[in-house]
């Protein structure tokens, strides 16, 4: 009889169990242990882009907590490692650390390639190139809700008085003698200029100053150019001193998309080395992608169950947090994170 008993409430605890756990949640579409899939269509999320500025980390957890996400997972590349044996092993360029380690820190913290948010570039700058012209994978979630991944170029100008001159990169230091860079706010702190460097002051969409030193802070309605020693670059092979206090200056960027997708128009946007692009390619990676059903994934793996994906850091910076826990990590502290807001029906 008590055996009997025994298996009864057995039998109804395994019943319920399976019951229960057939119900999705209230906040995801699916869930698996790798892998989350949201209806980003539905209007009942919010992806987002999470980070503290182009200089600090947190873990993703506090990245989800800060934000309110219910699941997240680590983003893209950045500078994480303190020494030059240790860039050096990861196959990075010592030359950063060099320049910029004693002003920032090390590590460095910068993320690598790029990172829009809501339509703004946040971040742009090759894996060692210097030419203003990255080109990598970039991957995205578009306002309406559609994964969106292919190989680009992205193009950065800065405009005075009608004139473009090229810049290399945005809200990432550069070394070289040649370089010219631009930081807004979204670098999140003041600029430090190494021996040689000069900057201009952009602020109400006129010069408002040059300088020579620093730390240089970057106005809340401007930006600031900075142009190494040798930085003969600018319209008519001119240098930052060709320039006037007072003159009309803005700056724009463009991604090249041979298929025409328009990544001012996302959630937010970052870039990879590798993509998985209609069912071909990819990795074993942290990674988001989009589904046969128009749906929305993240997870670590492979993407299988993705049409599109573009693959996000590994190593020790994986992290993959849900509901107020780790599934995986929580690795490292990051540059950024993904993550998703649940805001309930619409």
């Amino acid at each position: 009889m008590i055996r009997k008993k025994i298996l009864t409430v057995f039998s109804v605890l395994t019943l319920a169990f399976a019951i229960a756990t057939s119900i999705p949640s209230s906040t995801e579409v699916a869930y698996a242990a790798t892998n989350t899939i949201i209806d980003v269509k539905s209007g009942q999320y919010i992806p987002m882009l999470i980070h503290n500025g182009m200089t600090d980390v947190a873990s993703v957890g506090a990245y989800a907590q800060a934000k309110g996400a219910f699941v997240a997972i680590n983003g893209t590349y950045f500078d994480a490692y303190a020494t030059e044996a240790q860039v050096r092993a990861k196959g990075g360029d010592v030359n950063a650390l060099r320049a910029f380690g004693s002003l920032y820190g090390a590590p460095l913290n910068f993320p690598s390639g790029v990172l829009i948010e809501n339509g703004k570039l946040l971040h742009g700058s090759g894996f060692g190139s210097a030419t203003g012209q990255w080109g990598g994978y970039l991957g995205g979630i578009t306002k309406q809700g559609d994964f969106i991944v292919e190989q680009v170029t992205l193009s950065i100008g800065f405009i005075v008085e009608e004139n473009r001159s090229t810049v290399w990169r945005v809200n990432h230091p550069s070394y070289e003698d040649t370089s010219v860079t631009l930081y807004d706010e979204g670098f999140g702190r003041d600029v430090q200029l190494k021996p040689g460097d000069k900057a201009v002051i952009v602020e109400g969409g006129a010069i408002k100053d040059i300088v020579a030193y620093g730390p240089v802070k970057v106005p809340a309605n401007g930006f600031v150019v900075v142009a190494a020693a040798s930085a003969n670059v600018f319209y008519g092979n001119k240098n930052i001193d060709s320039f006037s206090i007072g003159q009309k200056a803005s700056w724009s960027w463009e991604i090249n998309s041979p298929k025409g997708y328009n990544f001012k128009d996302v959630y937010f946007a970052l870039g990879s080395d590798v993509a998985k692009i209609n069912g071909s390619g990819g990795t074993n990676r942290p990674y988001i992608g989009g589904t046969s059903d128009g749906k929305i994934s993240i997870g670590i793996g492979n993407a299988a169950e993705c049409v599109n994906a573009l693959f996000l850091d590994g190593g020790g910076s994986v992290a993959y947090y849900k509901n107020g826990k780790y599934l995986k990590g929580p690795g490292r502290n990051v540059s950024n994170a993904i993550g998703f807001v649940w805001v309930g029906p619409k």
